[in-house]
């Protein structure tokens, strides 16, 4: 559809721009990439280990939407855990790629933490 071209002609401007290496374009790919539901190929694109800059929030917020679309849950809380702050609160509570996590004890927590 149009939307997904739109969406591959984003990420091919953010890896362009920010290079191929780079952990937030292979996150933005990735998320593409479970958006249109090729799991496996998303799953080898999140970045990991030391490519993951954990001192990001915005971007391990991204790599929870994106392992929520994976069906990986517990990933998901991981990664919005070891988020060191959480400037937009409201927009983590609506948040509809989020939604799954609402009433989590774990994601109430985070919240509370930064409230």
């Amino acid at each position: 559809t149009r939307e997904w071209e739109s969406l591959r002609r984003l990420v091919a401007e953010i890896r362009e721009e920010l290079g191929a290496t780079d952990a937030f374009a292979g996150l933005f790919a990735a998320l593409a990439a479970a958006y249109e539901g090729r799991a496996d190929e998303a799953r080898r694109l999140l970045p990991t280990g030391v490519s993951v800059p954990g001192g990001d929030s915005d971007f391990l917020i991204l790599v929870a939407r994106t392992l929520l679309l994976l069906g990986d849950r517990e990933g998901a809380l991981l990664a919005l855990e070891r988020a060191p702050e959480i400037v937009d609160l409201d927009e983590l509570r609506t948040d509809p790629q989020l939604s799954t996590l609402r009433g989590e004890p774990r994601l109430e927590r985070v919240l509370a933490a930064y409230a």
